[in-house]
């Protein structure tokens, strides 16, 4: 919320409210609100603007307050109920490998009631120091590591984590973000697709990190905008010994405006968008031999194009009618950990007699022995497309529609006979959400998720999932 100005007139004074919302760490205008404060009500907007005494109607017009410290309260209270057609997924489908076909837990339903994807952050604005400006963000939800405990405590006591935790400083250079914050890689979350499952989607980039950001916007003219960026990240292994890096360009083009929700509980109108990043990675483990004591070493790297397009583009007037379209594609190896849940093949065993396991401090996915010991990043590819559409009038109605195609072309190679990676999947998903409310919205959806193996039948899923969100 900012500051209020003065209108010409003597017994008149206008009180200006610019709401801002945030999305998983995005910053969102949302359209300005004008409220007349005629001289009997002026204490009551002078109150609600925080100021800590109420003039007189007749006082001076107020300057806006531009140096003081702020703090914005932001998040929503969320509730999913989900039915999927087989057991074993939790409310984050994500993309972990669903049941066998043929098994127990394949041919039985389930029904699950969750509140974890509940989000509470702060926004805090310190006051400006010459050309530099200082904020931060903190940002929690409920879906931290929890130990192995009863379904009840799991989905009853879920365990609050950190979502976003990063400072920013401002300077008319350059921009510098450093903390825990969604990866460069993809723009996330700038492409955010339209849905009620939970994100990550199957095939969908969604991923935050420890990084050290610069970047630059650069207003190349009223209709061109130009964001660059440069990151070194957290490395994608426990024990690597280089950032992981990343860098991107994005055009923005604001003389046409995309209305778009982004996940579920918000929407947002902002510049048609194309952008292009990537991401160099190198990974370091264990010889392929027993009580290896020397290193094998290989290069993981990543390209993502991502575009929001308004086909009917909307105005901060109305978005009756807005019809906008989501697009990602992506590809490259040893990028399973940029996807939700996203396994791979794991390390085969050590020739002798017996096979003993091979151990390496890296997280399955990302790289892979092949039949003569060579190290291999996995590779992976995907495509993801959405649709969002605003019905018009007042009846606070919106469509949805996604579709993503993710596969591998080397984990099959690498899997040394498991028969239980999967080497590719298609998810698909229809939505219809209902804003009842300024705060409160309601979202049904429909989606279906199919994975194929090395070896064996594929694994469908089919889920139903009702949500409600009180949005503050």
């Amino acid at each position: 919320m900012t500051g209020h100005e003065g209108t010409p007139g003597r017994n008149r004074r206008v009180l200006v409210i610019r709401i801002t919302t945030q999305e998983m760490g995005v910053d969102h205008t949302r359209q300005s609100r004008w409220h007349p404060c005629v001289p009997g009500a002026l204490a009551g907007c002078l109150l609600v603007l925080g100021s800590p005494t109420a003039r007189a109607a007749d006082a001076a017009p107020l300057k806006p307050v531009t140096n003081r410290w702020s703090a914005v309260l932001y998040g929503f209270a969320e509730l999913d109920a989900i039915h999927d057609s087989l057991q074993g997924p939790n409310d984050l489908m994500g993309n972990a490998a669903l049941p066998r076909s043929g098994t127990y837990a394949a041919t039985h339903d389930q029904t699950t009631f969750s509140v974890r994807n509940s989000r509470l952050g702060l926004r805090v604005g310190a006051p400006d120091l010459g050309p530099l400006r200082a904020s931060a963000v903190a940002e929690m939800d409920f879906f931290g590591n929890q130990p192995a405990v009863s379904e009840a405590a799991f989905f009853n006591n879920p365990t609050f984590r950190i979502r976003h935790f990063f400072f920013k400083l401002e300077t008319p250079v350059v921009d510098l973000t450093i903390g825990q914050t969604w990866e460069l890689f993809g723009w996330q979350a700038s492409f955010v697709p339209a849905s009620v499952n939970l994100q990550g989607l199957p095939g969908q980039v969604y991923s935050r990190t420890g990084q050290v950001r610069l970047s630059k916007t650069l207003e190349l003219s009223p209709d061109v905008g130009l964001d660059l960026a440069v990151a070194a990240l957290r490395p994608p292994q426990r024990a690597g010994g280089l950032p992981d890096g990343q860098a991107g360009v994005k055009l923005n083009l604001p003389f046409r405006k995309a209305y778009h929700t982004l996940g579920g509980a918000s929407s947002a109108l902002d510049s048609m968008a194309l952008g292009v990043s990537g991401t160099v990675r190198r990974f370091a483990v264990p010889a392929f031999g027993p009580d290896a004591r020397t290193d094998v070493t290989t290069t993981g790297w990543g390209v993502s194009v991502d575009l929001l397009l308004p086909i009917i583009a909307a105005s901060g007037v109305s978005h009756d009618n807005a019809l906008t379209f989501t697009g990602s594609f992506v590809r490259g190896e040893g990028i399973a950990d940029l996807y939700t849940g996203l396994g791979g093949p794991p390390f085969p065993a050590l020739p002798g007699t017996p096979p003993t396991p091979y151990t390496a401090p890296i997280d399955a996915g990302l790289v892979g022995f092949d039949a003569a010991g060579n190290l291999q990043a996995v590779s992976y590819q995907s495509f993801f497309v959405g649709l969002q559409y605003w019905l018009p009038g007042s009846t606070g109605l919106s469509l949805a529609a996604n579709y993503s195609h993710l596969q591998s072309f080397d984990a099959a190679a690498l899997a040394n006979g498991n028969k239980n990676v999967v080497v590719r999947q298609q998810y698909a998903s229809g939505a219809v959400f209902w804003d009842a409310a300024q705060a409160i919205r309601f979202g049904l959806e429909y989606a279906w998720l199919e994975q194929h193996f090395t070896a064996g039948s594929p694994s469908v899923d089919r889920r139903v999932q009702l949500s409600g969100w009180y949005v503050f």
